[in-house]
């Protein structure tokens, strides 16, 4: 085999490429909004596939749907609820105790936020997002699940207040 031949055969499927593309843009997109309008310094840890016996339990999360002429999904954001309490305290700028209706709007802001920075870069390598609202779903022990032919990605971050996921999941459409 060639050196040009060896090279091909370490390119990523397009189905990785979307994998990575909406991996990697999450990933800044969160990092940006949480710095940015929380004051909340992070660290992303390492993507993984959910299966049964890892799935990530939520007290809130904000869901919201992705579509685009590559890709359908969708994107949640959840934490447990001593985390949210502390980031959405940071970025209204006043403490909160208890998710109450006043501060729950604050997660599906937050993922609009982080929405709004990974579709930038999801739109300039040509996925073509528009735009979609959140949902919120506020409750002990939530569990999120994609209904996606692909499996769930979770994107884990450690913050300064604990940690949370984002958790994506996606139907890659190739285009003919």
């Amino acid at each position: 085999m060639s050196a040009s031949n060896a090279a091909l055969n370490t390119q990523p499927s397009a189905d990785q490429q979307v994998e990575q593309d909406l991996v990697n843009s999450f990933r800044t997109g969160t990092t940006v909004t949480m710095e940015v309008q929380c004051q909340v310094s992070l660290k992303a840890g390492e993507p993984y596939v959910k299966t049964q016996q890892n799935r990530v339990i939520h007290d809130i999360a904000a869901t919201m749907g992705l579509m685009s002429k590559t890709l359908t999904g969708s994107v949640a954001l959840g934490f447990k609820e001593e985390v949210f309490l502390k980031i959405v305290s940071k970025m209204l700028g006043e403490k909160y105790d208890a998710i109450t209706t006043e501060v729950e709007d604050g997660c599906g802001e937050l993922l609009n936020i982080i929405f709004g920075q990974a579709k930038k870069i999801l739109n300039e390598k040509g996925h073509t997002f528009g735009k979609t609202l959140p949902s919120i779903f506020v409750g002990h022990s939530l569990r999120v699940r994609q209904l996606t032919p692909s499996p769930t990605i979770i994107l884990p971050f450690e913050s300064s207040e604990g940690l949370f996921h984002v958790e994506i999941g996606y139907r890659h459409v190739a285009l003919k």
